[in-house]
């Protein structure tokens, strides 16, 4: 099920470390979103619309459709999101060794700024398989979508143009996500907390966890599509 901003595991888990205020105005919000997408994005988009509506006006009546795509489309969402995760909670497992993204650990490294750095890239890293974890994930599904129904292939076009375009934007908000960190990390550490580090990691642990849920989001609404497709007469 697609989630409102409220309940997004990414939005709680900020507002759990205070970085973000509770109350999300809407007017904010929308003018926040109309500066996203620049004139060209909006002439890109514009020609993929035109486009959607010729396919769409020359679809052929009662076309059939495969019925097993949309099982197949579940089953790819379900398989990426279950194999991200069992890699991402291997490897905040202690003694896990595996590369290319391996978990710093305590003593590596000289000093707590030297620590702090390789926390981060670790978690920089893991944004960059996300990103493109979720990429072959919805080019999958936008593939069963095309072969699904003419009106389905119209909203795979759309889908993929709006990703293009959001990206750049998506990319630059996430990165904001290693600078809490580094905050959080500094602030386990000025406590003096024995516990300090594992409670850092279990913080960090728990917002890729989040930001993973996030990502799914567009891959669900694509399934949810189908869903809604197969239910209308």
């Amino acid at each position: 099920m697609l989630l409102s901003p409220s309940h997004s595991p990414l939005i709680q888990a900020l507002q759990a470390f205070t970085a973000l205020d509770g109350n999300m105005p809407s007017p904010r919000f929308v003018a926040t979103l109309s500066r996203i997408v620049d004139f060209a994005g909006a002439m890109s988009l514009s020609d993929v619309l035109a486009d959607v509506d010729a396919l769409t006006r020359h679809a052929k009546h009662g076309e059939s459709s495969d019925a097993s795509l949309p099982t197949r489309a579940a089953a790819r969402y379900v398989e990426a999101r279950g194999d991200f995760i069992s890699r991402l909670t291997h490897t905040f497992a202690p003694h896990y060794r595996a590369k290319p993204v391996r978990l710093p650990k305590a003593g590596e490294h000289d000093t707590p700024n030297e620590t702090r750095d390789a926390y981060l890239r670790f978690y920089s890293l893991y944004q960059s398989e996300m990103e493109v974890s979720v990429v072959r994930l919805c080019n999958g599904i936008r593939q069963d979508l095309k072969a699904y129904s003419t009106t389905m292939a119209g909203l795979a076009m759309l889908d993929q143009k709006l990703q293009e375009i959001l990206a750049s934007y998506s990319r630059k908000a996430l990165a904001a996500l290693p600078k809490l960190l580094a905050k959080r990390f500094v602030h386990h550490h000025a406590a003096q907390d024995p516990q300090g580090l594992d409670r850092f990691l279990e913080e960090m642990q728990h917002l890729l966890l989040a930001e993973w849920e996030m990502r799914l989001q567009p891959a669900l609404g694509l399934i949810e599509a189908f869903i809604i497709e197969e239910d209308t007469p």
